[in-house]
């Protein structure tokens, strides 16, 4: 070397000898010279951990002039060092770790630096043994002193400055955490924390000021923080992209992944806590697997968020490239594979700045997307009620033309039949009450008024209940069949006694349904209605029983009865109007929009019956309430565990659904108005308050099912 100049990398010129078990003296020395043949080292590892090794290195002024220099190692932990100089036929104990006085020092020093002055043409001999636990490693260096300084200022600036930002960065996906309740910017908050700390760790202030009297903890902590850091990104992007439900293989992949993480940090742990040097070495192996995996399969993930989902997650790629391409560096610098590549423990702080910004990038390049798509959303949404609303005017225009009129008109006229009957009840009511004293104008007037209703109601539309028309939207609820049982009785129970028939209702229970109570109103009402309209003696019978998760509800009549071909025919649903009896009036679209309804929300109608003795009709419903209710967090989580995701209608605006996933909205409101709305988006809703047991409704596993079929088909 010249004054002035330093020697960076020192391994070209260091000789090596391993198992080196005498003392350090000159007679050892050149004992052991004549008997071992010292080998020129390419790397800095130099053997087997645990093994005791000698080194020496010969150092000349090839200058004009004196200079000073360096000998310094960043190698720390180690239970045995010694420094020391050949000088004169004798060796000079610089630094020994056995030193009571420099023993503790030379365990937990944070960069061990020996300064030498070398007149010109001045040779001197330097010997250094050492024994490492978990590595053989001793990376030494020769710096002019001013160098040196200025390089210790700049790491250590370059490592507070690195730390202090991936803080920051920490702190904002907090903060994303706090806005957006997304658990996975946690996941990437701890893992820039984990960062931050490993950058401490790998440059020695941990084991400085924290675990000097810790040797397995050091070594371990160098495992543990990469992989926690492993394992937060793995989940941190299996909820960013949302991996569950767009990438459903991949989110298996990294489940596991996640896993072989977890198992490897609950054994290097386990290592650590007792101290056990067998278990360390057996965690030896996953450790580099599972760190490889992580490491150079993100880039790969990158790629499909990116060809799948979008160049808002660019950023994300470039972050995992980043790395991959740094440990990749970091392990063929580490190796020595004849490059020379320049590498130092601080490299880790900038590397590790670069890829939390770029994940920051990413947070927000998301959340703009989620907001456009929302935006988007809100319009299609619009979009899509009012090309609805023209294709519904022009298939009432078409519909006015077809051959298939009759049909709709006489189902509309059933529908709107029941309003009818409603009035004619206040009717009767107010005629028999004296004490109402009602103006007889006001009576006839309301017999004229229904006397029109009856007129319109034989030739008008209906809606879509009808028997032509298709059920645009089931809405399940929990809710008490015997109230909504009272509440069918209280209209018909006027209308049957006028006939002189009795009608029997069953006794109260606190059965829970869940279904849509709109529609079992219907249908409850329409057979209701034929049961009084085709029985002129006797009586109406309603009764309920249950079948495990099934409620059934039968309608018994004495009325005139059906042919078993009849039964036949109105069970199949083929035939949209049928009446058993054409004398009686009505349109005939009764049973078979209530059969229809039926079956939409996963139920069944079987029908006994005998020509002249009277009919008997079972409902069966699924399915009855057992869970309480629950809060809607609860409800949503436990949709998700089922794939299923859950819209609270009421504070969003809801997206179109994605025809790869099933997407159920949930609201408070159950007005026509909102029924409407939820219908242009899909086929099912739920209303509030929820239970867990809405999830096993066959109407929403028959979603989920035919969401899968979909998935399948298309991958």
């Amino acid at each position: 070397m010249k004054a002035g100049e330093g020697l960076v990398n020192l391994l070209p010129a260091i000789r090596f000898a391993s198992n080196f078990d005498g003392e350090l003296t000159a007679e050892n020395l050149a004992f052991f010279a004549a008997d071992a043949t010292f080998s020129q080292s390419s790397i800095s590892n130099y053997g087997s951990p645990g093994t005791r090794f000698l080194l020496t290195v010969a150092v000349k002024n090839a200058g004009r002039e004196a200079g000073q220099w360096q000998l310094f190692t960043k190698r720390s932990g180690l239970p045995q060092l010694t420094f020391a100089e050949l000088r004169d036929g004798r060796v000079e104990i610089i630094r020994d770790r056995g030193d009571a006085d420099l023993g503790e020092h030379l365990q937990t020093y944070h960069g061990f630096a020996h300064p030498f002055q070398l007149e010109a043409g001045e040779t001197r001999y330097f010997v250094v043994v050492f024994r490492g636990v978990h590595s053989s490693s001793l990376p030494l260096r020769i710096n002019d002193p001013v160098t040196a300084l200025k390089q210790q200022h700049f790491k250590i600036a370059a490592i507070t400055a690195s730390t202090a930002s991936m803080l920051v960065l920490m702190l904002v996906a907090t903060l994303f955490y706090l806005v957006t309740s997304g658990r996975h910017y946690l996941w990437l908050a701890l893992a820039e924390l984990n960062h931050a700390a490993f950058v401490v760790h790998v440059n020695g202030f941990s084991i400085h000021y924290l675990l000097h009297d810790a040797g397995i903890w050091i070594y371990s902590l160098g495992w543990i923080m990469p992989c926690l850091y492993g394992l937060a990104m793995v989940q941190f992007t299996r909820g960013l992209l949302d991996t569950s439900v767009n990438l459903p293989r991949l989110d298996q992949m990294l489940k596991w992944l996640a896993i072989l993480l977890a198992a490897t940090l609950a054994l290097i742990m386990a290592a650590a806590t007792s101290s056990s040097e067998w278990l360390l070495g057996l965690a030896g192996y996953p450790v580099p697997v599972s760190l490889t995996i992580y490491t150079f399969g993100l880039p790969f993930v990158g790629v499909i968020a990116v060809t799948r989902l979008g160049k808002q997650y660019i950023p994300l790629l470039l972050a995992w490239t980043l790395m991959a391409v740094f440990s990749g560096y970091f392990t063929i610098a580490l190796l020595d594979l004849g490059l020379t590549l320049p590498f130092d423990s601080y490299f880790y702080g900038p590397v590790g700045v670069i890829v939390s910004l770029l994940m920051t990038m990413t947070m927000v390049l998301h959340m703009r997307k989620v907001m456009i798509d929302k935006q988007q959303s809100e319009r299609d949404l619009i979009v899509s009620l009012e090309g609805q609303l023209q294709l519904s005017e022009e298939k009432a225009s078409a519909l006015a033309t077809i051959s298939d009129q009759d049909n709709l008109m006489h189902a509309s006229g059933h529908d709107s039949q029941q309003v009818m009957l409603a009035l004619n009840a206040i009717v009767d009511f107010a005629e028999s009450d004296e004490k109402l004293n009602l103006p007889s104008a006001l009576t006839q007037t309301l017999k004229a008024s229904v006397k029109q209703l009856d007129d319109i109601a034989q030739t008008g539309m209906s809606g879509p209940l009808s028997v032509g028309d298709s059920l645009s939207l089931v809405m399940l609820s929990r809710f008490e069949l015997h109230d909504l049982l009272n509440q069918i009785e209280m209209i018909y129970r006027p209308i049957i006694q006028k006939k002189g028939l009795v009608l029997t209702m069953p006794a109260k229970d606190d059965t829970i349904l869940i279904s849509d109570r709109a529609i079992c109103a219907r249908i409850l009402s329409n057979l209701l209605n034929n049961c009084a309209k085709y029985t002129d003696r006797g009586s109406v019978t309603i009764g309920v029983t249950t079948d495990e998760a099934n409620i059934i509800i039968a309608f018994r009549d004495t009325g005139c009865g059906m042919s078993p071909e009849f039964v036949e025919r109105l069970t199949s649903g083929d035939d949209g109007r049928l009446r058993a009896d054409d004398s009686k009036d009505g349109s005939g679209s009764g049973f078979a929009a209530a059969l229809k309804a039926t079956r939409m929300l996963g139920g069944s109608i079987t029908v006994e019956s005998k020509q002249g003795s009277g009919s008997s009709i079972f409902v069966t419903l699924p399915a009855i309430s057992t869970a309480p209710e629950c809060g809607i967090d609860a409800f949503m989580s436990e949709a998700r565990t089922q794939g299923i995701g859950v819209i609270n209608s009421d504070i969003a605006v809801e997206p179109i659904p994605d025809p790869q996933s099933l997407q159920l909205p949930i609201t408070g409101d159950p007005t026509a108005k909102t029924r409407n709305r939820l219908s242009a988006t899909g086929s099912l809703a739920l209303l509030k308050p929820v239970s867990l047991d809405m999830l096993q409704h066959p109407v929403v596993l028959a979603k989920i099912d035919s969401a899968k079929s979909r998935e399948n088909s298309q991958a």
